[in-house]
């Protein structure tokens, strides 16, 4: 009997000790074929084996991925799912994240992505590193070093997420007045037959960029292995080449990439890695994890155990997990309520899950360290932090580049001199001026000081706002008709840009639509519209107030007018209640049917007046008179102003200068006939053409007519203007050499939209262009268009 009763004993307290210690399920979905989804599998089963406890029994469903196939994931998830996990840990594509999410979120059950992905809802949660923490520390390290251009490469997958982050760096570069130039979108290489030959033209085309810092910020190991050896074979990796990588690249120097590789390619290579404290913790960690590491790919071509930041972050996961589910039984809340509630220090930082997401943007907890390769091993340039930018100790790439013997190197991100294009005999010389002019044959570098107007020092001006020296040589085109010179309209100058015979074109060049094809303009600096310009002529004003209306009409009046006359007198001659004037003589009948009328335009209609009829009619009488006054103020108006204007018919004579695009523009939009349109060779042969009406008009831009009315009279602004894209400078589709101008179809940062408008207030009163200035050119509204991010191509 007591045996029996002590077995019974023992049978409820091992019943009430497993009601105590609850098992959690947790479903890992790996990708074991990549090295970070191999050290995020260990990381995951060393986070299970640390983190189960006598209150909470961690148990581990890891599901391996096989190849990429997008449906993947959402089996595995489903699979996990009916297993019983309480919380599913993933990895692998974007799309594979993606789709396994959608299976979760639909399950309630709470889903941990560990690579960056577009999953969103309230069983959503992502605690990969903050991708826009990262393009700040770009950003600011190309601020650091003063590049005022830069070229992004990335592989991207079918959701767009690295070209998101390009896009994000594309921004944040803008607002430091730096230029990202030119990108390289590389597909996933399981869709790349010839890597190497792909890589080695990429490479080709990006020398013929002239910024020299190259970003990488998404790549697989392959193609980081094919990228690197080609840039070396191509003498890509010299000082005078700048090449800065992420966590991706950066995690695979202490795993898979051997010290001879790193050594023989990737000298100089700037890494930036998030940082991780090496606390106790964390070599506890280290070595369990090189040991399972060993044991578990040790016989797979793997002789590097060391974990990357992906492995760390992993098992932070597991740990906010095992953290969470306590929580859970402690305050009686569903495990993704309490992932919303976890809070701790993990190996690889901060965990604050908030959001869907891991809170890098708002708490300003992302620290990296910075590093540049020196044989093969690192040497520490500095760290950033998000709240604090770099540590005062940050070195310069100088530094590093004399550590590995090249003390003398070039300074990188530096640009060639400019070669900027100007027109050497303007037709308005007030925009610019080339002294010694006359003696320029077809073209001719000048003295950069031989040059002056308005366009030049609002040039001269904006470079002053630069942190860094540009070197520019100008070089003067004759814009006029001459057999022997390729160049004369501003159209063939524009042209050159397109040919790359210069780098720039500086003057009073108008933004139309068909330069725009080759080239590219900055920020325009001054509004332009084309107007057309008239002489006036006295007119004959004697007959004038009859003008508005013809004969017929003014009969017509007359009519109308004694018709309501006769039949007010008819209504009020015998009616009692009307004015005593209606029972004397006809002829002061009559006078009083008038009077009636003319008062009811200015006083009441019932006043003096007795038949309810006559009322009607004096109503209809006052709506008439309005409508004739109004119609008669509107001809009287336009009279005044168009007869003091030269005839306007279709025959008329209309100049323009030759050198303008005015000609063509004239044909196509107001279908001038050819033989209508004179050519005015300087802009003193306008009066004189007028004079001796040659010409009837001319048509202008806005800022040249109010150069040419400044010192003439008797001309007016006729008609209505047309909005041109204001006066430009040109520069090449491909490159925009002046960080502190940027295109007109992309938003424009703080900084460069006060550096313009402090460089046209300078010369807002020279002394022919007062009024001309619109300093509201500077702010345009925003255009910025993301377009079909997955295509390769470049953005302009």
């Amino acid at each position: 009997m007591k045996l029996i009763s002590f077995i019974f004993f023992h049978f409820c307290c091992c019943s009430l000790l497993q009601a105590t210690q609850a098992t959690v399920r947790i479903g890992g979905i790996t990708n074991p074929r990549t090295r970070i989804g191999k050290e995020q599998k260990v990381a995951i089963k060393l986070a299970i084996e640390n983190f189960s406890t006598n209150d909470s029994d961690l148990l581990l469903n890891a599901t391996d991925l096989n190849g990429t196939d997008t449906l993947q994931g959402s089996s595995i998830a489903q699979g996990l799912i009916q297993w019983g996990a309480k919380a599913i840990i993933t990895t692998g594509t974007s799309q594979q994240i993606l789709v396994s999410g959608t299976t979760a979120s639909g399950a309630k059950t709470p889903i941990i992505s560990l690579m960056p992905s577009s999953i969103t809802g309230p069983f959503s949660f992502q605690i990969s590193y903050s991708q826009g923490a990262f393009v700040r520390c770009i950003a600011d390290f190309v601020k650091h070093h003063g590049w005022p251009k830069i070229i992004t490469i990335f592989e991207d997958d079918a959701l767009c997420l690295a070209s998101t982050t390009n896009l994000l760096l594309r921004e944040a570069v803008r607002d430091i007045r730096s230029n990202l130039e030119y990108h390289v979108v590389f597909q996933p290489q399981n869709s790349v037959s010839d890597l190497e030959r792909i890589v080695e033209a990429e490479l080709h085309k990006m020398k013929q960029y002239e910024s020299t810092v190259y970003i990488v910020l998404h790549s697989s190991e392959d193609l980081a292995r094919t990228l690197f050896k080609k840039a070396k074979e191509l003498n890509m990796t010299s000082p005078r080449y700048v090449w800065v990588c992420g966590n991706d690249i950066t995690d695979l120097l202490n795993s898979t990439l051997q010290p001879t590789f790193i050594a023989s390619n990737m000298q100089g290579v700037v890494g930036i890695k998030s940082y991780i404290n090496e606390s106790v913790e964390y070599q506890i960690f280290l070595s369990k994890f090189q040991k399972m590491f060993a044991s578990d790919y040790g016989n797979n071509n793997e002789n590097l155990f060391n974990p990357g930041v992906y492995a760390v972050r992993a098992y932070d996961a597991v740990h906010a997990v095992s953290l969470a589910s306590n929580e859970s039984k402690t305050k009686n809340i569903s495990l993704a309520e309490a992932l919303y509630m976890v809070n701790f220090e993990g190996l690889s930082g901060p965990i604050v899950l908030k959001n869907s997401t891991l809170d890098n943007s708002e708490m300003k907890i992302s620290h990296y360290q910075i590093f540049g390769i020196v044989g093969e091993t690192y040497m520490n340039l500095g760290f950033w932090h998000d709240n604090a930018g770099f540590d005062p100790g940050m070195k310069d790439l100088s530094w590093l580049y004399g550590s590995i013997g090249n003390q003398n190197a070039m300074k990188p991100g530096g640009l060639r001199t400019l070669r900027v294009g100007i027109p050497a005999k303007p037709f308005w010389k007030n925009f610019v001026n080339v002294k010694n002019h006359l003696t320029i044959n077809c073209s001719a570098e000048v003295d950069n000081s031989a040059v002056s107007g308005f366009c030049i020092d609002v040039f001269t001006e904006v470079l002053s706002f630069l942190k860094y020296n540009i070197s520019y040589q100008y070089v003067a085109y004759t814009t006029e008709p001459n057999l022997t010179c390729n160049v004369t309209t501003y159209n063939d100058l524009a042209n050159l840009v397109h040919f790359q015979e210069v780098d720039l074109v500086i003057g009073d060049v108008t933004i139309v639509s068909n330069r725009t094809k080759n080239v590219s303009f900055t920020q325009p600096f001054l509004t332009s519209e084309l107007v057309m310009l008239l002489y006036t002529k006295s007119t004959d004003t004697r007959w004038l107030p009859i003008k508005p209306f013809s004969q017929p009409l003014w009969i017509c009046i007359g009519c109308i007018l004694f018709g309501y006359i006769f039949l007010v007198w008819l209504l009020e001659r015998n009616d009692r209640r009307a004015d005593p004037d209606f029972d004397g003589p006809i002829w002061k009948q009559f006078a009083a049917s008038i009077w009636l009328l003319c008062n009811s335009v200015f006083l009441k209609i019932d006043e003096g007046v007795g038949s309810y009829h006559t009322k009607i009619i004096l109503l209809s009488w006052f709506l008439l008179v309005q409508v004739l006054l109004s119609s008669f103020t509107a001809s009287l108006s336009s009279i005044l102003v168009n007869e003091k204007l030269y005839p306007n018919d279709d025959n008329m004579k209309v100049g323009y200068n030759s050198e303008s695009f005015v000609h063509g523009y004239l044909q196509s939009t107001f279908d001038y006939k050819p033989e209508n349109l004179v050519n005015v060779g300087t802009r003193d042969e306008y009066a004189l053409a007028f004079e001796n009406k040659t010409i009837n008009a001319a048509y202008l831009e806005l800022p040249y007519v109010r150069v040419f009315l400044y010192k003439k009279r008797n001309y007016v602004i006729h008609g209505e203007s047309r909005t041109l894209g204001g006066f430009g400078f040109i520069t090449s589709a491909l490159t925009v050499p002046i960080g502190a101008i940027t295109n007109p179809n992309t938003r424009i940062g703080k900084e460069q939209k006060v550096a313009i408008q402090l460089a046209v207030e300078k010369f807002s009163n020279h002394t022919l262009l007062a009024g001309v200035l619109d300093l509201n050119t500077t702010d345009p509204s925003p255009m910025y268009s993301y377009g079909m991010c997955c295509f390769n191509q470049k953005l302009a």
